[in-house]
């Protein structure tokens, strides 16, 4: 069965759902400074990746991703680009009750950016009353899948996003642009813009790792573990 709902027709699209499968996966990103080893669009390249092969596990249908969001510290960075909270606000709300009068019961957001978890909290409270829906930030639900395998905490650009990248697109990860003056470790007690450095630590963990296997390795966990959560979080939905 096709996935990605840009590649059905409306009555290929009206005999998959709900008869065949009412939950739709929507990865939601933003474009931003990654470091020089990390594409701009890796907080979008991540989530729909994702997406896409929890959809073949789950049994679900593909939104096209969002690749917009909200760029707070890293804006000026070239390259960076940001909506207003309103904007993105009502954008994903519209979304989500677009595919509730398609017949769709199930949502789950695959958020790739932290930027966009206050908002989306926002929206899930209002949009919830209407349709099952879930929002995940995914490096932080999986972060001790993160320390089994790299010994350490991911970061912004760091060990976790870049490995999810390189597991998939070998092309787009670029380890000779990559410099430690692009690292910088946040600290509680101080805001900046732009933050000093696209790569940002936490803890003074998560630098990058350029390692395929590893980086493949690690997808697949990433991936078991989300997998395995969300039969749960549906068991649960089940019992409302």
């Amino acid at each position: 069965m096709k996935r990605k709902i840009e590649e059905l027709s409306y009555k290929e699209f009206k005999a998959i759902v709900p008869e065949k499968t009412d939950l739709v996966f929507l990865p939601v990103g933003t474009l931003e400074a990654h470091g020089g080893g990390a594409p701009l669009g890796t907080d979008v390249i991540i989530p729909f990746d994702l997406a896409c092969e929890l959809a073949e596990r789950l049994n679900g249908l593909v939104a096209p991703p969002v690749p917009y969001g909200l760029t707070h510290s890293l804006y000026p960075y070239p390259g960076s680009l940001s909506l207003s909270e309103d904007t993105f606000r009502k954008l994903i709300k519209d979304i989500i009750l677009g595919f509730k009068k398609n017949g769709i019961k199930r949502v789950v957001i695959l958020n790739g950016h932290g930027g966009n978890t206050r908002a989306l909290t926002g929206v899930l409270q209002e949009a919830g009353r209407e349709i099952n829906v879930i929002s995940i930030d995914w490096w932080i639900l999986v972060k001790d899948v993160t320390r089994e395998v790299f010994g350490e905490g991911g970061g912004h650009a760091g060990c976790d996003e870049v490995s999810m990248v390189y597991a998939t697109r070998e092309d787009l990860i670029n380890p000779e642009l990559f410099e430690p003056g692009d690292e910088f470790e946040y600290r509680q007690g101080f805001y900046a813009v732009p933050f000093p450095g696209s790569v940002i630590l936490y803890g003074g963990e998560g630098s990058p790792v350029f390692d395929r296997e590893k980086a493949k390795e690690y997808r697949e966990k990433v991936l078991d573990y989300l997998e395995q959560f969300l039969r749960k979080v549906f068991e649960g939905w089940g019992r409302v």
